[in-house]
């Protein structure tokens, strides 16, 4: 009978060299095709493949063990011969933007039947905030009589401190989801600040058809001379995510835009 302080030999099965043992293979539709082989080893021999992985910048969990290690790669695209396409998302967002109040429907609505409309109502109020009613009711006599009911709001407001509204705009967002080793096109910024008009985008993009119907119904305001009603393209942005991959996001922003400030893409 052995004693108490008999130790046993401790026998493993497999091999010194490390082998597959299974692959897990992972798809999403926004991130793109996750492959993470396992390997396993008797004793603690994954040096050599760790570093071949850690060469190629793939991530991996190693368990080390003199008994029996583990090691588990997680492999993004672009590496090991696995497709490397770009995964992109859209969404349509919105915005909550601050305008002066001499850009409101009001005011323009008061321009159309006045040119000097803006500076009269500038003139009135600066009267009215010296106590000189005679001087503003003199500026509000010259006022064409077809604006005077917004003449008279553009006053009423300022009086209250009202300068200024808030405005809901609507923002669309591409995304696209690569791999550090991706090395195909791109969307460039070469259309960076300029204007989309609604159609154009729409044909130029592979939008989804609930978002190009979205996007078809948005009523277009009112003509005005000098802008553009569409989206105005800013420049994109790129950032790092997990398991080797970059984010790279453009936006589009709709509103009416000055055509003397932006070009139509």
């Amino acid at each position: 009978m052995p004693n108490n302080n008999w130790v046993g030999k401790m026998r493993a099965t497999g091999t010194l060299s490390p082998f597959l043992v299974s692959t897990q293979v992972s798809h999403d539709p926004t991130r793109g095709l996750i492959v993470r082989p396992r390997y396993r080893c008797v004793g603690d021999n994954m040096g050599g493949i760790a570093n071949v992985y850690y060469a190629a910048r793939v991530g991996y969990e190693w368990e080390k063990s003199a008994h029996k290690s583990e090691f588990t790669a997680t492999i993004s695209g672009g590496q090991a011969g696995l497709p490397d396409d770009a995964k992109d998302n859209w969404q349509l967002m919105a915005n909550e933007i601050h305008k002066d109040l001499f850009t409101s429907k009001i005011c323009s609505d008061g321009i159309a039947g006045d040119a000097k409309f803006a500076s009269k109502v500038e003139g009135a109020f600066a009267a009215y905030k010296e106590n000189d009613f005679d001087g503003a009711n003199e500026i509000r006599d010259s006022v064409d009589s077809s604006v005077l009911s917004e003449f008279d709001t553009m006053i009423f407001l300022l009086g209250k401190h009202v300068d200024s509204f808030y405005v809901g705009q609507y923002v669309l967002r591409h995304s696209i989801n690569i791999s550090n080793f991706y090395t195909a096109s791109l969307p460039g910024d070469g259309s960076v600040e300029h204007v989309w008009a609604p159609g154009d985008l729409l044909s130029a993009f592979a939008i989804p058809a609930y978002l190009s119907q979205k996007i078809s119904s948005i009523p277009e305001p009112d003509f005005q001379a000098r802008t553009l009603w569409g989206w105005r393209q800013l420049p994109s942005t790129a950032s790092t995510a997990a398991q080797n991959r970059v984010d790279v996001s453009t936006e589009w922003w709709l509103d009416l835009w000055s055509t003397d400030l932006y070009a139509q893409a």
